[in-house]
C-alpha cells in the first residue's frame, strides 16, 4: 500500500493571508529618510549662507515625517532616522548664533584683561612698553615734511607721552585706583579683526569722596600682524572718556 509523505519546512514563509505577519509589516517613511539626508548634509551651510535652506528644511521635513509616522498607527517606521534628522538640522542652525556668542564672551574677557593690564603699565610709569602695544608704535616715524625739511620728525613716542590723557594718567600715581565702568562696544569685522571698546575710571589713592575721576575710553583691535605672523591685541586709540566716542573704521595692522 503506498503511502503519501507531506512536504515540511513551509510553516516559516510569508502569506499575506495570515493576518498575523501581514500586522508585523511597517513601511519604511520616505520623509524620514530624506529628513536624516538632509540633517547629515546640514553642514555645508557653514561653507556659503545659502545653503542654510538645507537644515530649515530637514526641520520642518522630519516634522511632518514625525506627524506622519505618529498619525499612521504603526503602519510606517522610520521615527528613528526622522529624529536624528530633526537633531541635526536643529544643531546647524542654532551652531553660528551659539558661536557668535562663545567668541564675543571669549574675546571681549581677553580684551578686557588686556586693557587692565595696558593702564597698569601707564600709570606705573612703563610708557615705553605701553607705546609698544599701542598702533601708532607700528607706524614708525614719519618721513620728513619736504617743506620743512631742517626740523626733525617727531618722534611717536614722545607724542605718545605728550598727549595729554597720557600725562594726565602718570600724574596719577602706580598707586592709582583703576575702576573699569564697563565694555560700551564689540564690533567684529572677521574672525581675526575684532574690536572691543571699555570704559575706565582712574583716582589717584586717597582722593577725596566726589573728585573727579580721569575717564579714559580704550578702543582695543585684535588682528594679525603682517610683521609677527601671528594675531593679538593692541591699543587702536584712546579717548578722553568724557567726549562721545565710536568704534573706528577697520585699519590693518
Amino acid at each position: 500500500m503506498a503511502t503519501g509523505t507531506s512536504i515540511g519546512g513551509s510553516s516559516s514563509a510569508f502569506h499575506v493571508d495570515d493576518p498575523e505577519q501581514a500586522s508585523g509589516y511597517r513601511t519604511l517613511s520616505v520623509p524620514a529618510i530624506l529628513s536624516l539626508v538632509l540633517g547629515l548634509a546640514s553642514p555645508l551651510c557653514f561653507g556659503a549662507p545659502l545653503l542654510f535652506v538645507i537644515p530649515i528644511a530637514g526641520i520642518a521635513i522630519s516634522l511632518f515625517a514625525l506627524i506622519r509616522i505618529d498619525s499612521s498607527g504603526g503602519s510606517l517606521a522610520g521615527r528613528p532616522a526622522a529624529v536624528v534628522g530633526l537633531v541635526l538640522s536643529i544643531a546647524m542652525v542654532v551652531a553660528p548664533t551659539t558661536r557668535a556668542y562663545v567668541l564675543e564672551h571669549v574675546r571681549t574677557k581677553q580684551a578686557i584683561e588686556f586693557a587692565d593690564s595696558w593702564l597698569n603699565d601707564v600709570v606705573s610709569g612703563q610708557t615705553e612698553k605701553a607705546f609698544k602695544l599701542t598702533n601708532d608704535s607700528l607706524k614708525g616715524t614719519p618721513p620728513p615734511d619736504p617743506a620743512h625739511q631742517s626740523e626733525k620728525p617727531a618722534d611717536p613716542y614722545d607724542t605718545f607721552r605728550a598727549q595729554p590723557l597720557i600725562k594726565a594718567l602718570l600724574a596719577l600715581g602706580a598707586d592709582a585706583q583703576i575702576q573699569r565702568v564697563g565694555v560700551s562696544g564689540y564690533d567684529p569685522h572677521s574672525f581675526e579683526q575684532v574690536f572691543v571698546q571699555t570704559r575706565y575710571e582712574v583716582k589717584p589713592v586717597g582722593s577725596k569722596p566726589g573728585a573727579a575721576p580721569v575717564t579714559i575710553v580704550l578702543t582695543l583691535q585684535h588682528g594679525r600682524l603682517a610683521r609677527e605672523g601671528r594675531s593679538r591685541w593692541m591699543v587702536y586709540a584712546f579717548d578722553d572718556g568724557s567726549k562721545p566716542t565710536s568704534i573706528p573704521a577697520p585699519s590693518p595692522f
